[in-house]
């Protein structure tokens, strides 16, 4: 391959450098699959952003500096945030309003769901007090339907709930006093009891309509006003222009799912699959029309309150904004030739949301006048350092965007994870809101089968997730972390298998004693034998469904898995059962607070886990919107970039890991152990009421219960 790079400076990475072998492997290649758009570009600069604080003020900077546009799209956005912080200068919407003023082009495109508009007082989370039914603030519906919202969340309602908040506290340490003078089984349930009182009323985040982020009554007040100001900006001279997009062609979503290794859980998951996509996407381009400046940003966060948080994760809101609990997720800016494909992924798809009446949005249609903007203009020696701050920044000989969009029937993210999982030669780490899509976990326990076979040292994954809600969505991941052997860690959907199973066969001697004992030679007697043949088909059906149930029904016939294992004895609560040659630990984190008064028990809080972080051998980098479910890999519209930079990779594992277990070993194996310590060590310092280490503990939620996969 010729290449054109002789001129370039030392410095400057070349565009059509040929790759080495390392890297060529973790790329994609859009000339040998249709369902990879992009290609892999070189010379990109990343600079990851670990946690909302540090996110959100490296955006604030880069958009206070911005001199030509500000293109946005996000799931999930909030007017009334302060980029900076709780104290910070501006509101978000002020700070759009302030570039758009000083002659800046912004554009703002949020999803929202058109379905959820039919259901009175429902909050959208995504777009906190926007007026959704009717999009008119001062008259109708529109204005009838606010007054109910307001109903639900008057000004009163903070101050009732840290009454509330208040008094459970109190309880709780009134039922803790009762233990520690009388210890038994009574005064203990009392106690934990009371603790669970409370930490679901602390949990609530101020928050209601199933977890819309409760705003304060001036930013509700505010957002409503901007978004009156704004939602119809089309039709006058302004440089900010905000509206919302919706999944418009469900047949190409459902077309996505064509030869996916996870298949829906019946007809409700298809639907809700089908009709209640989302666009999930969340990144940000600066100045592209000013390559020497031009920045990007491709995130996990939203743009709402409670994603700003820091590394300490304090118990109390010290530096969030009130009332949210802890917050883990992670970002990127980006500069390079991939802006480029951030500009196409978003000029596309803002195209296809402007009004038909172009002719009154001169200059809205942005497709067509960036085109002329090519890759070479976004290498290194044309950049102008001093735009950026001095954060952790990492120079990536390759870098690639990749998606799960329908429309062009983009599957790069679901490629890009099968591909670094079958490159894998050491470790995984994933750090990711959900853990649910079941062929990855096949796909390493064979990879992991074939070099144990060959003699190669073993895989190790390390998990970091959240417990799943109580809403169904735990069956997919009960599928997950049963393929991983790891299913007793929900107990009461391994128990729903064995009951179910102990039922049917139950039930086979009932319609057996019941013929025999009162129908012989009678027609009944067919009757109850053809219930017999009914049930025994069924039950041979879940049987061949659950083989490792059934093999546990047949080993052990009354298996009790109870709710409180034995803490005295970690390694039995959590007996490793790991497939041959692949060593998993699943882990949620935790903040508690530290440095009670004598007296106050201690108290426990999860960290809420919406990073979308992949790493695999300290070389290969993911980061995005994308979840580990078959929503993110095959029906939402996701964004991420991926690369291959050992120093990146490493540098993330080695931060996120020292802030979460406060230890990073040299090799997998030790830290495989280190992780096994600590969790065992806050497994029961947790039980003892006392503040654990660092934030990492094992992943085990005996409330989940069963219900239809909604995921």
């Amino acid at each position: 391959m010729s290449s054109n790079c002789d001129n370039l400076t030392e410095q400057a990475l070349c565009l059509d450098a040929p790759i080495n072998t390392t890297t060529a492997k973790w790329q994609l290649l859009p000339e040998k699959d249709k369902n990879v758009i992009y290609e892999a570009r070189y010379g990109v600069e990343i600079t990851p952003l670990i946690n909302g604080k540090e996110a959100f003020t490296a955006l604030e900077q880069a958009i206070l500096k911005a001199t030509d546009s500000v293109d946005i799209i996000c799931w999930g956005f909030d007017p009334s945030l302060r980029l900076s912080g709780p104290n910070g200068k501006y509101r978000f919407g002020e700070l759009l309003e302030k570039k758009a003023e000083e002659g800046v082009e912004v554009r703002v495109l949020i999803w929202y769901s058109h379905t959820a508009d039919w259901f009175i007082g429902f909050k959208d989370e995504s777009l906190p007090d926007y007026d959704r039914l009717s999009g008119n603030y001062d008259n109708g519906v529109g204005k009838y339907l606010r007054q109910i919202d307001h109903n639900f969340r008057e000004e009163s309602v903070v101050s009732k709930h840290e009454a509330k908040l208040e008094n459970a506290f109190k309880r709780y340490q009134e039922a803790a006093k009762k233990w520690r003078d009388s210890p038994n089984d009574q005064t203990k349930a009392l106690m934990e009891d009371k603790h669970q009182a409370f930490e679901t009323l602390y949990n609530q985040a101020y928050t209601e309509h199933d977890g819309t982020p409760y705003l304060q009554w001036e930013d509700r007040i505010y957002n409503e006003a901007w978004y009156r100001k704004y939602a119809n900006s089309w039709l006058r001279n302004s440089k900010l222009w905000f509206t919302t997009r919706a999944i418009k062609n469900f047949s190409s979503v459902m077309d996505m799912t064509e030869g996916s290794e996870d298949s829906f859980e019946g007809f409700f998951q298809k639907q809700l699959g089908k009709y209640f996509a989302t666009h999930h996407q969340k990144m940000v381009l600066i100045d592209y029309l000013k390559p020497k400046v031009a920045l990007g940003f491709v995130m996990g966060h939203n743009m709402q309150k409670n994603y700003f948080d820091d590394d300490k994760h304090h118990f109390e809101p010290k530096n969030r904004y009130k009332g949210f609990r802890p917050w883990q997720d992670i970002s990127t800016r980006v500069r390079g030739p991939v802006l480029v494909d951030l500009n196409h992924n978003f000029s596309r798809a803002w195209d296809k949301e402007i009004p038909w009446d172009k002719w009154a949005n001169k200059g809205s249609n942005i497709g067509s006048s960036r085109d002329n903007i090519t890759k070479e203009a976004f290498i290194s020696n044309n950049w102008e350092p001093k735009q950026l701050d001095s954060r952790s920044t990492f120079k990536c000989n390759m870098a690639q965007i990749i998606r799960t969009e329908y429309v062009d029937q983009d599957k790069s993210i679901l490629r890009s994870y099968e591909n670094s999982l079958n490159n894998v030669t050491d470790y995984v780490y994933s750090e990711n809101q959900y853990f649910r899509y079941k062929p990855f976990a096949d796909q390493l326990i064979e990879l992991a089968a074939k070099r144990k076979a060959k003699g190669a040292k073993d895989l190790y994954w390390f998990v970091v997730t959240n417990k799943p809600n109580s809403d169904g969505e735990g069956v997919n991941t009960y599928k997950m972390f049963k393929a991983l052997g790891h299913h007793e860690r929900l107990p009461r959907l391994q128990l729903n298998e064995l009951k179910t199973i102990k039922e049917m066969e139950d039930e086979i001697r009932w319609f057996q004693q019941e013929q025999n004992a009162f129908f012989s030679g009678t027609p009944s007697y067919e009757n109850y034998e053809r219930a017999i043949k009914i049930t025994e088909s069924a039950l041979t059906e879940l049987k061949e469904k659950h083989p490792e149930t059934a093999k546990l029904r047949e080993k052990e016939r009354e298996k009790e898995v109870v709710d409180e294992l034995d803490v005295d004895n970690p390694q039995q609560a959590f007996e490793l059962q790991n497939n041959d040659g692949l060593n998993v630990h699943i882990a949620t984190l935790e903040s508690c607070t530290r440095n009670q008064p004598k007296g106050y028990p201690t108290l426990y809080t999860p960290i809420y886990v919406h990073s979308k972080l992949l790493l695999v051998d300290d070389v290969y980098f993911l980061l995005g919107s994308c979840n580990i479910n078959k929503r993110s890999m095959e029906l939402d519209t996701e964004l991420a970039i991926a690369t291959p930079t050992p120093a990146l990779a490493k540098h993330a594992r080695n931060h996120l890991w020292g802030e979460h277990a406060n230890k990073v070993e040299t090799s997998s194996r030790r830290n495989y152990r280190v992780w096994q310590e600590l969790m065992d060590t806050n497994w029961a310092k947790r039980y003892r009421g006392e503040p654990i280490m660092g934030f990492l503990v094992h992943f085990y939620d005996p409330d989940c219960e069963v219900a239809a996969p909604n995921d």
